[in-house]
């Protein structure tokens, strides 16, 4: 299946993160014959595209940029609520943050809206973004929320991959009766973060069976590390649900693997 620019800006309505984004355009890059690598933890960046956007892209039209009014992203609040259960901010600190975040949506979502179908990624060019962008985010965000807010703020911007792989697995635990704590939580977040594991969510998975495919060897490549590490934080209970949720995860990789292969 070859990700078309079409595809790859209909995929963007459901991404959470500059991370993911940067993931679809080197899988479409991949796919043009093109050797794209780029770092895997960028910016946050949400997307909220309008029909009329992604009537243009089908139609070919990418080169217009666009300006985003909101003040704050698409599921802003739901996504930071854990940030902001340990760091209080006002009304006024909280559309501070959500605009920092809408300019670098606004900026991600253009890099592609420009680039032409086939057309070569310029990794230089697109490094330079990414740090103009940080730049910019900490130049907004550091002084109005102190040194260790907006830290912890960036941490928590750069591991929502990694957190979202998080709530998935703690999601069943809970149902299981063996529920995580908050603190256990940010740890598996930080196992996972140290040890690059990315995670597409499941409206991503649904919309691109490449990027399904490519998040489950992902994780497959990454269990043996990462079930080492979590069973020095997890009750047994929670290492069977980890190991069950990791599994369904991670199916499709193994399904594929040659017969005479070991696992």
């Amino acid at each position: 299946m070859k990700i078309t620019h079409a595809i790859i800006l209909s995929i963007l309505t459901s991404l959470l993160t500059a991370s993911i984004i940067l993931n679809v355009i080197q899988l479409a890059a991949a796919k043009d014959g093109m050797a794209a690598q780029s770092n895997a933890a960028e910016n946050p960046a949400y997307v909220d595209m309008d029909s009329k956007a992604q009537e243009s892209a089908d139609a070919g039209v990418g080169k217009k940029s666009r300006v985003f009014s909101q003040k704050r992203p698409p599921r802003f609040e739901d996504d930071y609520r854990a940030f902001f259960a340990k760091y209080p901010m006002s009304e006024e600190k909280k559309d501070l943050i959500g605009l920092a975040l809408v300019k670098e949506m606004e900026a991600t979502v253009n890099s592609v809206l420009q680039r032409k179908p086939g057309e070569n990624i310029d990794l230089k060019a697109r490094r330079e973004n990414v740090n103009a962008q940080r730049r910019q985010f900490e130049e907004s965000l550091r002084k109005p929320l102190g040194d260790e807010a907006f830290e912890a703020l960036v941490y928590y911007r750069d591991t929502m991959l990694q957190r979202m792989l998080a709530d998935t697995i703690a999601d069943q635990m809970n149902a299981s009766g063996c529920a995580l704590s908050t603190e256990t939580h940010d740890k598996l977040v930080r196992i996972f973060k140290d040890n690059n594991v990315t995670y597409a969510p499941e409206q991503t998975r649904l919309r691109s069976p490449t990027i399904a495919k490519s998040t489950a060897s992902r994780l497959a490549a990454k269990e043996g590390v990462v079930m080492r590490e979590a069973a020095n934080v997890l009750s047994q209970q929670q290492m069977e649900v980890l190991k069950q949720v990791w599994g369904k995860l991670t199916s499709s990789a193994r399904e594929e693997k040659p017969s005479g292969k070991k696992e």
